[in-house]
């Protein structure tokens, strides 16, 4: 078995000796031994894509202090939508976190449609992009394709494990550099979210507030037991009304307007 189709699965209530181990070949997809039984409680699985081995099992052991039942790992981006579109649990209620290195390379369409891709492997599942690159327009274009969090890999560790974790709980995590950089004046923004939100429809707001939690079109649309286009419909109607360039600035605007109401 070559080394970069090693896939490991990394128990957090024994961390001397994994509960269960999962190893894939490039034929098949392989089978998951879980030596612990099975548990009755929902499974919360963090799932780690990194290319490099040595990088791949720092992150694997930084992160076991995340709230995780199972960390996963997977050397590419490829292997883990495998598994995903193949099942990668039978638990339907399984809540997975996806954290996604992408290097020092840019978010291009290869890259965002295997976020895509990620997203709608389950449903319940949410992902992180760490990124060797800074730039806004990576962060922009990560949350344009409905990740829920970037994190450049100039960050502590203690910020990368805090911002997972806020992630994990349903939040959305951008760098302040990142917030500063898209952010137009606060003033001028104020206004436009205040005016712009009083415009809009209860089926408009009702999608802007699940844009502003991280959920992928997909995912909203589900939910809000529409179509698909139809979430695009009231996403572009949305931006118009709030003048906004993008679905990353109108989470940001509906933030700003909620904060100055409270």
């Amino acid at each position: 078995m070559r080394s970069n189709e090693h896939l490991e699965v990394m128990n957090r209530r024994d961390k001397a000796f994994p509960s269960a181990v999962m190893t894939c070949s490039g034929e098949g997809l392989g089978e998951m031994h879980n030596v612990a039984g099975k548990s009755t409680q929902p499974v919360r699985r963090l799932v780690i894509i990194e290319k490099r081995p040595l990088l791949r099992e720092c992150l694997e052991r930084c992160l076991m202090s995340i709230d995780a039942e199972e960390i996963i790992s997977y050397a590419s981006a490829d292997l883990c939508i495998a598994r995903l579109e193949a099942g990668l649990s039978a638990d339907p209620a399984a809540e997975t976190l996806v954290v996604y290195s992408v290097g020092n390379q840019f978010i291009d369409v290869a890259t965002s449609g295997k976020i895509t891709r990620i997203l709608n492997g389950g449903r319940g599942i949410r992902l992180v992009i760490l990124s060797e690159r800074e730039e806004v327009s990576q962060a922009t274009a990560a949350l344009e394709q409905g990740a829920s969090g970037f994190i450049p890999m100039t960050m502590s560790l203690k910020v990368v494990s805090e911002a997972i974790r806020l992630v994990q709980a349903g939040g959305m995590y951008v760098p302040a550099s990142s917030l500063l950089a898209v952010n137009r004046p606060n003033e001028a923004r104020g206004a436009d979210a205040h005016a712009g939100l009083s415009g809009l429809t209860t089926r408009q707001l009702a999608v802007l507030e699940a844009v502003r939690r991280g959920k992928a079109n997909k995912i909203i649309a589900y939910e809000l037991n529409m179509c698909e286009s139809t979430v695009k419909v009231h996403l572009r109607n949305i931006m118009k009304k709030l003048r906004a360039r993008n679905r990353t600035e109108a989470a940001f605007m509906i933030n700003e307007a909620m904060q100055q109401g409270a």
